[in-house]
Order: C-alpha cells, then sequence, then structure tokens
C-alpha cells in the first residue's frame, strides 16, 4: 500500500505516529478532494486516488520543467476497457550516472547555471519536511524520509534544493509500493513496471554534457573514462470509469477478469 496518507490535520506530538518525511497536501495532488481521502473510504481506494493525483501531478510539472536526467515524461492514449471506462498509463524515462570511481550512483551532475534544477517544492509547491512527531496540516501523504532512502534518494534539507533524486525515488516507490490488480486483489493500478526485472540501458555520455565552453551538466571531460551513463524506463496504468450523466470521471478498483 502506498504511500500514508492523512485525512485530516494532527498536532504536533511524540505519540501521534508521524514518521519524519516529506508531506504532499491533496491540493498538490491533481484531481482530488479532502473527501476522498476520508476514513470512511477504504484504503485501496484512496491508494488509487493517490496514484492518480501524483502521477498526474509529476507529469504536469515536469513536462513543464524538463529537469536534467528526465529524458521524457509521457502520458499514453486511453484504452477502452469496457462502457465508459479506459486504462491510460503516465511514463518516465530517467538517466542516472554510474561513478565507478567512488562506487556511486546519482543523478547527472547539474551545470554551473543549475539548469536543470529541480526541486520538490516546484513539484509540489505546497510541500514541507516533518520530523518524527511533527504536525500534518490537512489532508494529503507522507513520503518517509526511510522509503525515499530506499529508491536512492538523499534526505532533502529543504523543499527548495535540487532533488531530482527524490523526484525519481518516489516514482519508483509509486510503482514498486502500490497495489497491482490480480484475479483477487482489486486495485485501480491495471499494470506496473517490475522492478524485479527491469533492467537499464548503457548510454555514451553527449559530448555536449561536458562541452569546454557551454556544458549542459556539471560533468568533466577528464572524468568520463570512469562514468557510465544508464537509463531506466518506469510506467503505471490505471483504470478509469466516466459517468456520463454528469460528466465526470473517478479511479475505478476492481479485480482483474
Amino acid at each position: 500500500m502506498f504511500p500514508i496518507i492523512f485525512a485530516e490535520s494532527i498536532a504536533a506530538d511524540p505519540e501521534n505516529g508521524v514518521v519524519a518525511g516529506t508531506f504532499i497536501p491533496i491540493a498538490n495532488l491533481q484531481g482530488i478532494t479532502a473527501g476522498e481521502l476520508a476514513n470512511n473510504q477504504t484504503d485501496i481506494l484512496r491508494e488509487g486516488k493517490i496514484i492518480y493525483g501524483l502521477v498526474n501531478q509529476l507529469f504536469a510539472r515536469l513536462t513543464a520543467l524538463s529537469p536534467l536526467g528526465i529524458v521524457s515524461i509521457s502520458k499514453g492514449n486511453p484504452t477502452g476497457t469496457g462502457t465508459n471506462r479506459f486504462t491510460e498509463s503516465v511514463s518516465f524515462i530517467t538517466q542516472w550516472i554510474q561513478d565507478y570511481s567512488f562506487r556511486e550512483f546519482y543523478p547527472v551532475p547539474l551545470p554551473p547555471s543549475t539548469v536543470g534544477k529541480a526541486s520538490i517544492s516546484d513539484i509540489f509547491p505546497n510541500a514541507n519536511l516533518v520530523t518524527d512527531g511533527g504536525a500534518i496540516s490537512g489532508a494529503g501523504i507522507l513520503f518517509p524520509h526511510s522509503l525515499a532512502n530506499t529508491y536512492g534518494a538523499v534526505t532533502p534539507s529543504s523543499v527548495s534544493v535540487d532533488s531530482r533524486d527524490w523526484i525519481f525515488s518516489i516514482m519508483h516507490a509509486a510503482i514498486a509500493e502500490s497495489t497491482l490488480r490480480t484475479s483477487s486483489v482489486a486495485s485501480a493500478v491495471t499494470n506496473r513496471t517490475n522492478l524485479l526485472n527491469n533492467r537499464v540501458a548503457g548510454l555514451a555520455i553527449p559530448t555536449a554534457y561536458y562541452d569546454a565552453s557551454n556544458p549542459t551538466s556539471g560533468i568533466l571531460a577528464a572524468n568520463t573514462p570512469h562514468l557510465r551513463l544508464i537509463q531506466e524506463t518506469l510506467s503505471i496504468e490505471y483504470e478509469v470509469e466516466s459517468f456520463p450523466l454528469d460528466q465526470t470521471q473517478e479511479i475505478r478498483v476492481a479485480i482483474a477478469g
């Protein structure tokens, strides 16, 4: 189940169960209202709504920003699955640097101009960092630092610093940690990248990245022999149901078949 969902505000208290992480209010999740995260909704329905709101927010904001290392963000054309029902997918192609000299793995370094930077607040303008036992301002979701670390992110010092690794990590977590629909398990998620067998592709580092006069990254030509550029494609698909009578649509939770 992904992620930690809050239906209302919570006061700071060492015993309130809040863990350190990044809180994203529903205002920054597309198409979600406070009532849709209410505790009287099933967890699996709330998860479906969160997945929809999260990946569509990422799609909209990353498309506008074009951060360094996000090669492509795309949304697939809707595919009909039944009367007034369809699936659509959101896909991301990301690039990382593998550094043999330090045995490290990190986003493509920014150029001196910092063009290509992307912060948490660029994607989720009202997000904020919370500590263990901290306050939650209202309905929304919490992405724990521990889970972000699991998927390759360094804990951010603020929501305004470059956090492309955190953005990559929430993409991975949304795909890996969400519930996949099966013949016995109901979910809105109908398909997703299987991260157990997903393979990255090795690419040549573009010469523009280390151009002597106008580099588009922070890579130095002298370091390229021990650097590798690797690329990964991620995708998640969900089902939506439309209601012609009132001209609305909603995430559909069901079992396969």
